[in-house]
Formats: structure tokens, sequence, C-alpha cells
């Protein structure tokens, strides 16, 4: 309860800094220039006449011809009058896939690993307070990016050179709404597996509880994908990024095969044996399927196609929604409340983003899922609270009416205490009484 009244009014605040303009910072993202790199080639035998323009960062792929390689990329800039007696600070958004920046000739940082031990950190964003030594006053500054691409490149976010401590507080809410804010739902998602596999293991008859303990393990795992590199001791794992993509994508079919089993065994939907099987399939045939792929771009490219299979177990949830409130099941308001905000989340991303290519704002997909979870969570937790009222209240024997009244008020008072009657979801819960 708690949770959800904080993203309650979190919302509107972290949806506006979202969107927030940077007109008055100093940017850089125009004027980029590229040429196409090799593996062990180092900034000072590039010719700066081989490069060409640039017109955006995105889809980095698309320059190289076998959508896999290195690139440089470069931009030439002076520093604004009234940085260049100040400390300032460079943030680059995120880089996919790996990457080593260089300002002036001098080293600032690196993202990532290059081949042969390669591995992603484009869920991190790149900070790089620069010395006063590496600041070129009187001409232009040269700022030169190594990138190394594997069927995606990009180069997202807010380009910004400006007053370090202006820099630092973009940096960190950046960091905190697009990465550090999944560690924090990661943790509470395994809590709340963990209660709800006790539940389960208290009353195996109420599957649901299963699903959704099932469901919020494998949506923990999956954000893992935003902050793996951030995990203390991490460099010192011999993990390898295939192989880690392909637990991240398997995980994406776990839990739409536990959301469907959710919503069926929720709204005590009857087994159809061809509909138990076709939801099996889309498990099990893609997380077979994905374990053979070698190449990072190879899984990417069947991983793109395979993911259009979630749209049959989501017209599936559909389809028993439809059907329970064809039967006027009141549960179906409840789970209705607790899982819009995921539907709409998956349609977005699977559709809208995946096959439309389409770019929303940053943090609203993010924001709209933790929403969801609080809200499934509360509606799951209230139809338990309710069974385990009805149940307290038929444990009372005797034919005394004070003594019933008695033990009436004493249930309904601990049923409101944990479940307040301010919540919109308590009061249509109590209604199936």
């Amino acid at each position: 309860m708690m949770i959800k009244k904080i993203f309650a009014v979190l919302l509107p605040t972290l949806l506006l800094s979202c969107t927030a303009k940077l007109d008055n910072l100093n940017t850089i993202d125009k004027n980029w220039e590229y040429k196409l790199g090799q593996e062990h080639e180092y900034y000072t035998s590039i010719s700066e006449t081989d490069f060409k323009p640039l017109a955006n960062l995105d889809n980095l792929e698309r320059l190289l011809p076998k959508q896999e390689g290195f690139i440089w990329i470069r931009n030439s800039f002076e520093i604004p009058k009234h940085l260049i007696s100040k400390d300032i600070s460079l943030l680059l958004g995120r880089i996919t896939m790996a990457d080593k920046t260089y300002l002036n000739g001098q080293f600032l940082g690196e993202g990532g690993n290059f081949p042969p031990q390669f591995f992603s950190n484009w869920n991190q964003f790149r900070y790089f307070p620069i010395p006063r030594t590496s600041i070129l006053s009187n001409r232009k500054n040269v700022l030169l990016i190594k990138i190394y691409v594997a069927g995606e490149g990009s180069v997202t976010g807010d380009l910004i050179l400006d007053q370090r401590d202006i820099v630092e507080k973009i940096y960190e809410k950046q960091e905190l709404l697009n990465s550090n804010i999944n560690i924090i739902i990661s943790a509470i998602l395994l809590v709340i597996a963990a209660y709800y596999f006790s539940i389960y293991f208290k009353r195996k008859s109420d599957k649901e509880n299963l699903y959704f303990a099932v469901l919020s393990i494998s949506t923990s795992i999956y954000l893992t994908n935003f902050f793996i590199t951030k995990i203390p001791g991490f460099g010192d794992w011999e993990l390898s990024y295939i192989f880690f993509q392909k637990i991240i994508f398997i995980s994406v079919f776990i839990s739409t095969y536990a959301f469907v089993g959710y919503i069926r065994t929720f709204l005590y939907i009857e087994k159809v044996k061809w509909q138990i099987i076709l939801t099996k399939m889309v498990l099990f045939i893609p997380s077979i399927i994905l374990l053979f792929p070698r190449e990072y771009i190879t899984l990417r490219t069947i991983t793109n196609y395979l993911q259009l299979l979630i749209i049959i177990p989501l017209i599936q949830s559909i389809y028993y929604i439809f059907k329970s409130v064809l039967n006027k099941n009141s549960d179906t308001k409840i789970l209705l409340l607790g899982i819009s905000p995921f539907i709409f989340t998956v349609f977005f991303d699977l559709i809208v983003h995946q096959v439309l290519k389409f770019k929303v704002q940053k943090g609203d997909m993010l924001l709209l899922y933790s929403d969801c979870i609080t809200e499934a969570t509360n509606s799951s937790n209230l139809e338990y609270g309710v069974e385990g009222l009805i149940k307290s209240l038929e444990t009372f024997k005797g034919n005394n009416p004070e003594k019933m009244i008695e033990h009436i008020t004493s249930v309904f008072n601990k049923f409101i205490e944990d479940n307040p009657l301010k919540d919109d979801l308590t009061i249509i819960a109590l209604g199936k009484i």
C-alpha cells in the first residue's frame, strides 16, 4: 500500500523530469562525423580526412556492411567563454554496445568491453569530469569515440558539456530514473515472490499465487539487464554477454507464461487442453531456440521475430478477461485494475517500440510497469485477504448472538486493519462477500 502511494506521488514529477527541456545548457548534439574503424586501430592512427557527416547517432549498425564492427564518431566544438574558467563535465547519454572516449587525444573513459571479452554496458550513462588540462580554450576541441557495434549501435540521451555541478545532477537523475530504480524494483519483486511462494505452499489449491511468484521472479531477472554491471564484484564474473542475454530473453517468455496462468487461475477459467498446450509452446519453443545462437547478432535477430509470439498469449489473456466479463465474474474488476498498466506497457514495448521502432520518453514504461506491479500485488493480496476473511467468519460455532457479533466485529476489524478501506480495490473486493 505504501509503495503504491509513493509511486502515485512521484509519477507526475518523474514524468515531467524525463521530458524537461535543456534550453539553457550547452549541448553537443549536432555536427557529428563518422568513419569505419578496425579492432586494433588507435586514435593516433586515424586520418582526419576520412570522416563523413553523420545525421544522427541512432542505428549506427546501418553504417557497417554486416552490421558488426567498429566505428569512430567525432565532434569538434569550442568551449563557451562562460565555461572556460569553470570545472566542466561531459554527459554522453547511453552508448550501445561498448565504447572508448577521448578528448583532444586524452583518454576520458570507457563503457563495456570490446571483443574478445565483449560485454555491453548500454544501461549506464557516460559521465566524464574533464580535467582543465584537457581543454583548449583558444581553438576547437575534438571529441572522439570508438564504438563497437553488434547488430545494434547508438548514442541515446542528452549530450551535454557544461558546468560540473549541473551536469552531475542531471547524470544522477538520469541514472536514478533509467537504471538505479530498477535495482529497487528488482529487489522488491524478489520479496514479493518469496511472499507469494509462502502463500502457495500453505494453500496449494490457489495456483494464482504460484504463477504470480514466478512472474515476479522472472521479471526481477529481466530487470537485471538494466543494472547488471553495477553489481559489486561484477568485473570478476566470467559471464559472457550472449549467455546473459539468453537468460534475459528467456525470462520474457517465462513471464508471459506465468502472466497467462495467473489470469486464468485468478478468474477461475476452466482449463482447455489446446489453450494450455499453446501457452506452453509459446514458452518452450522460443526458449529452446534461443539456446543455439553463438553470435549476438544472430541472437538479436532471432529474438526480434520470436518476441512477436508474445502476441498469442496476450490475445489469450484478453480472451480470458472478456469471457469473465460475460460471465459477470466480480473478480474481473479487481484483475483489470491490477494488470491494465502491464498490458499497456507490453503492447507499447512489443508493438510500438520493437516493431514500429517508435521511441518513447525515457522512464515512462518503467514507471507504468512499477505501478502495475504494486497494483497487481495489491489485487492478489486483497483477494487472498477476502478469502481469509470469509474463512474466519465461518470458524464461529455456537448460537449466542452476542458472541457472534463480537466474533464478526473482531474479524472485520482485523481485515480493515490489514486492508484500509481508503483503497478502491478493498471496497471492490468486499463486494464478493
